[in-house]
């Protein structure tokens, strides 16, 4: 009987239960945690506005610089417009007046369509009070600030400017009094003594035409005058029966490659003319 009750003891000893106390008491270790969806959804609300704000930031000066070449290229055609309309006398009152440029760059605005999300106070905020067109030249001068969708590094606003310079379409006055006629450019031909205002001067283009030798005695040039035998050629030997003549010349030719009517035209200085003279076709008739 004794056997079986201590028997029974040791069973009870043995049992699992009995030593939860003990384990509990003697573990020392930090318990692991098994629920983490709080520390992801911290990160990603951390992360995620950033990325956003990043991105936006990113876009925002990529709009910028296209609203930027919207504008430079309306203030070139509205430079280019008023140099028209200031030097051809078209209500050249009006254009002088700051107010009406502005309205006609702000045409130029809406057409190369610029947007007005960014700008501050929109096309009417772009400010031209730098311009200056009271000279030969125009120069305009445009002002502007952009608005950031976010604060970026403590800045709201970002000032831009764009400027377009063009001269007034007044040409130039080409008369005898102020030319300097020591420099001009004229026209000679090798083998003659004067020089020519233009290369289409009737002396360098000449009109030739073959005739018979037996004929010449008949034809008569431009001016009613007579055809002679050219001494530079007169020597050669016409087999063929054929001579050259011009319109404009009273000399009959053996030799089509005569100096007489065979032109080698140069383009030279008058400083470099030397002693030639001028043509009295071509300067009578330009005269």
């Amino acid at each position: 009987m004794s056997l079986s009750k201590s028997f029974q003891n040791k069973m009870k000893d043995s049992l699992p239960e009995n030593h939860i106390t003990d384990v509990c008491h003697t573990r020392k270790e930090t318990p692991q945690c098994i629920c983490r969806e709080g520390s992801v959804s911290l990160e990603a609300a951390f992360v995620i506005p950033c990325l956003v704000c990043f991105f936006v930031t990113i876009l925002f000066f990529f709009r910028v610089i296209q609203v930027q070449l919207a504008i430079q290229e309306a203030a070139d055609h509205t430079a280019r417009k008023l140099a028209v309309y200031m030097a051809a006398g078209y209500e050249k009152e009006r254009w002088e007046k700051k107010s009406a440029v502005k309205l006609l760059l702000t045409k130029e605005l809406k057409k190369s369509g610029v947007s007005d999300t960014y700008l501050k106070g929109g096309v009417s905020g772009i400010k031209i009070g730098e311009s200056d067109w009271s000279k030969e030249d125009i120069s305009l001068k445009l002002k502007y600030r952009f608005r950031c969708p976010i604060r970026f590094f403590g800045l709201l606003e970002l000032s831009s400017s764009s400027v377009a310079v063009t001269r007034k379409w007044t040409g130039w006055i080409d008369t005898e009094d102020n030319r300097d006629t020591s420099d001009l450019w004229v026209y000679i031909a090798r083998t003659g003594s004067t020089y020519h205002k233009s290369d289409d001067c009737t002396h360098l283009t000449l009109s030739i035409q073959s005739v018979e030798e037996s004929s010449v005695k008949n034809l008569r040039n431009e001016n009613g005058g007579k055809y002679k035998k050219c001494k530079f050629c007169a020597k050669v030997n016409n087999k063929w029966n054929h001579v050259y003549i011009t319109n404009q010349g009273d000399r009959f030719h053996y030799d089509l490659n005569c100096g007489g009517i065979k032109r080698t035209v140069s383009k030279i200085r008058l400083t470099e003319a030397g002693g030639r003279k001028p043509c009295s076709r071509c300067y009578r008739v330009s005269k």
